[in-house]
């Protein structure tokens, strides 16, 4: 195992996963929902799709390669566990803002950004303390 990263170190490894996995996300489910006229919803899941497969990777090999085994079939099932619950918090907010009438107000990309800000705050507190813990 590798030393320990400095928890500013991996914050911003986080951010910068974080970022590049949000544009794939935000993108496909953009595409899906104003170029394919998919629902909302749909597109969120198949949008986070994508960018949780591209985050599962990159978090395995570098936000945090220091706390963590690679690729061990227990941690990629705590992993997408983790994700699901992410996934249900972010389509939560969406049908929140979507009955709030921000739907009508804001495009579609919009609101995906801010679904799946808020829920990135729960997904660093879950990832950091139940997955990549020491």
């Amino acid at each position: 195992m590798s030393e320990s990263l400095s928890l500013f170190t991996r914050l911003r490894r986080f951010l910068t996963t974080g970022l590049v996995c949000l544009a794939l996300d935000v993108l496909v489910a953009t595409l899906l929902a104003s170029g394919a006229g998919v629902d909302l919803r749909v597109s969120q899941i198949i949008g986070y799709g994508a960018g949780l497969s591209l985050a599962y990777v990159i978090h395995t090999v570098w936000t945090f390669n220091d706390r963590y085994t690679p690729f061990s079939a227990t941690n990629a099932g705590r992993f997408f566990a983790i994700a699901g619950v992410i996934l249900a918090a972010r389509l939560g907010i969406l049908q929140l803002l979507i009955w709030s009438s921000a739907a009508s107000i804001a495009p579609a990309f919009a609101l995906f950004l801010l679904a799946a800000g808020l829920a990135q705050v729960l997904n660093l507190m879950l990832l950091d303390r139940l997955l990549f813990r020491q």
